[in-house]
């Protein structure tokens, strides 16, 4: 295998790289085209590479580390031109005597290289990919058939140092081959071939370099596994090992130990197979392993914090948040560590959960509980107004102030676990099993006794099964959409097949006390869309001229500002030019254009954002009122019609507009036995709205805005 050590060329004071342009403006066998070409390109060489002129060493060592870290798409130049420019740089510094054994360009080969060369050709090889080798050796006196190792290697030196090939090894390789290959099909002029250079880099450690006592102790269990051994003894395999699963075992291992090192332990501390099975060396090395095979580092990082998290609930800290009734202590060990997960008791939060647990034991339900604590101006866990659910909580979770058995001195954790629904992007909860849950007693932060606890327990088995702390599972028509129209929190099922404001229930904050049938809410929403839709046909070319009047005008608008937005674009991207062409012609260091450059980029990215934006939320042209809507919405409307009028079919009808609807507004009704008041709130209460009002109305509501027609959101359905 060829290994040579990369030396950069020696020199005692290497000029720079503007001294290397004036030394080509100065040489006169150069004709003024080439002089200026080759000026050119080193300018704009140093500029794509970020280095100044007159810092910048003229060196083949030095560019080329800079030319293996930047592609030509990062300077915004063709890969074609790229190539050009590196070659003139490299001519510039051959010019100057930097690369003393560059063959001489433009000079016929010698006879046994030519024949070398032509029999290429006549096996179909590419001759050129030996070019640069067949100049190299015949400029030095080397015939074909004296190629050999060490001309090769010779030949890796001198790529590295006095050419600009940033991948010298790779470049070696492929010389290699092609010339085995002529080697082996040209048996008539006898060459030789070569040993291919093997550039992958193993991670793992050289067997001779693993310390002798590990090596030992290796290969005696290596050599216990591969032998036949004694049914009555407790050490050796039953059968012998293949030689092949010996050499996979032995791979393994060397696996193991590189995890180990890449982890941090040198290699000469790993003196016994013991160390490879410890915990943290296991760790160490199967993280290293999964960095190898792909795995995200997030994900490492949350089973690394799971672990740990683990490990200090089982020490008795806490494994994050905090319980109503704790506070954190703040404290630091000598050494200025700071100590986390510690609790201890709020004496003030305390007594709120001790009186929580009495009065719920005496009978009394968590919304008086909560109403009481309330009228005493007493925060919630959080700050704000106390909750129902806060207090009750879920048993099967074991959440809630009468749940937590953390009162009872219990620490439990890894009781539930998050996912996400690919359809909302929102986290789910989802219960582990129990036996996955991991209890720490804490007597410490005991704050309710066994027979309270026993007492609240019993209580909540009991009311469990009542009809009233069941769940609603029956999915009504319009689930989710009934909201109260006084403080807009949502409206749920309660006391008999009622519609009633949630958070007068459950919180007490607002003052709404009227509530509605769910089957008089169902009948008034579907009997009044079902009276609005139908019979309105005629009406509909108005809203279809309305609609393509506001098109037109949102359209006309968005364009004009899209024309400005392009004009401004192509005024920073002709600034981004005139940055760039002062810096490649001028002998001025980039540095002092850098920031206007960066200005103008950041005005760039911002203009193309906002174009993008602006034309993806412009009117489509293709966006056309047919000209037979009518009837096809007289079609539309009469199926839903037949929809709505049955019973089993009303499912199906309503799922067809929800899309269309935000929300119910259910508010208080106008005299003290009158029926609630119930609005429509969505896009399909502007089209109603419309279809519902005289022309005389619509009229004068058009001019409203900019000339175009101004749609309401609601809708008040009357009752039925």
């Amino acid at each position: 295998m060829l290994q040579t050590p990369i030396e950069p060329i020696a020199e005692a004071d290497p000029i720079s790289m503007a001294t290397l342009i004036e030394s080509i403006q100065a040489d006169a066998e150069l004709s003024d085209a080439r002089r200026r070409n080759v000026a050119s390109s080193i300018r704009r060489l140093c500029g794509a590479l970020d280095i100044a002129l007159a810092e910048a060493p003229a060196a083949f060592w030095f560019l080329r580390e800079r030319l293996a870290q930047v592609h030509p798409a990062q300077a915004g130049i063709k890969p074609h031109r790229w190539q050009t420019i590196q070659s003139d740089v490299a001519f510039a510094l051959k010019r100057i005597g930097l690369a003393p054994d560059q063959p001489k360009p433009r000079v016929d080969l010698s006879e046994e290289w030519a024949n070398s060369l032509q029999h290429l050709d006549q096996i179909r090889r590419r001759h050129w990919g030996l070019s640069r080798l067949a100049r190299y050796c015949d400029g030095r006196g080397i015939a074909p058939a004296a190629v050999d190792d060490a001309v090769m290697a010779d030949f890796l030196s001198y790529l590295r140092t006095q050419t600009l090939k940033t991948k010298p090894e790779r470049a070696l390789r492929d010389v290699c081959v092609l010339w085995n290959r002529l080697a082996s099909d040209a048996e008539d002029i006898a060459l030789q071939e070569v040993t291919l250079p093997d550039n992958r880099r193993t991670y793992l450690p050289d067997w001779e370099a693993v310390p002798p006592s590990l090596r030992r102790e290796i290969e005696d269990w290596l050599a216990s596994m591969s032998k036949e051994a004694d049914l009555l003894s407790e050490t050796g395999p039953l059968r012998p090992l293949h030689p092949a699963s010996v050499a996979s075992y032995r791979y393994a291992l060397r696996q193991a130990i590189a995890g180990l090192m890449h982890s941090g332990r040198p290699l000469e501390t790993i003196t016994s197979l013991g160390m490879l099975v410890e915990p943290r060396a296991v760790e160490g090395a199967l993280e290293f392993h999964r960095i190898r095979m792909g795995v995200k580092q997030s994900q490492m990082l949350a089973q690394k914090t799971r672990r740990g998290l683990r490990g200090r609930v089982e020490a008795g800290f806490s494994g994050g948040g905090n319980s109503y009734g704790y506070r954190v202590v703040r404290r630091f060990l000598a050494d200025g560590t700071a100590v986390n997960g510690e609790r201890e008791i709020e004496p003030l939060e305390a007594e709120i959960v001790r009186r929580i647990f009495d009065e719920y034991a005496a009978g009394h339900p968590p919304r008086t509980i909560v109403a009481g604590l309330k009228a005493e101006g007493i925060p919630g866990p959080r700050g704000g107004a106390w909750n129902a659910s806060t207090v009750n909580g879920s048993r099967q979770r074991r959440n809630g102030i009468l749940n937590n058995e953390l009162y009872l001195g219990r620490l439990i954790w890894n009781r539930q676990h998050f996912v996400k629904d690919p359809e909302t992007g929102k986290r789910i909860s989802r219960l582990n099993p129990e036996a996955e849950w991991i209890t720490t007693e804490v007597p410490e932060l005991r704050i309710i006794d066994d027979e309270t606890w026993a007492r609240v327990q019993e209580l909540k088995s009991r009311y469990a099964g009542w009809a009233g702390n069941t769940r609603q599972t029956r999915k009504r028509l319009l689930s989710g959409l009934a909201v109260c129209a006084c403080c807009g929190g949502s409206m749920t099922i309660a006391r008999r097949d009622r519609y009633y404001c949630a958070t007068r229930r459950e919180k007490g904050t607002c003052d709404a006390s009227h509530g509605i049938a769910a089957a008089n809410l169902e009948a008034r929403v579907l009997g009044g869309l079902q009276r609005l839709l139908v019979g309105n046909e005629a009406l509909l070319d108005a809203f279809a001229e309305a609609f393509r009047q506001e098109l037109a005008r949102l359209r006309g608008s968005r364009q004009s500002d899209a024309t400005k937005l392009r004009r401004d674009l192509a005024e920073t991207e002709r600034g981004i030019a005139r940055c760039l062409d002062y810096i490649l012609s001028s002998d001025t260091p980039p540095a002092s254009v850098r920031s206007k450059l960066q200005d103008l980029e950041a005005d760039k990215t911002r203009l193309e954002a906002e174009l993008a934006g602006l034309e993806a939320d412009l009117p489509s042209p293709a966006i056309e009122i047919h000209p037979n809507l009518p009837e096809l919405y007289r079609r539309r409307v009469a199926k839903l019609a037949e929809l709505l009028e049955n019973q089993e079919t009303r499912p199906e009808a309503m799922e067809a507009i929800r899309g269309l609807i935000d929300r119910i507004e259910v508010g208080p009704p106008e005299t003290t036995r009158g029926p609630c008041r119930v609005t429509l709130v969505g896009a399909l209460a502007s089209v109603l709205a419309f279809v519902s009002e005289d022309a005389t109305m619509r009229n004068r509501r058009a001019l409203v805005g900019h000339g175009g027609y101004a749609f309401g959101t609601t809708l008040l359905v009357a009752g039925a």
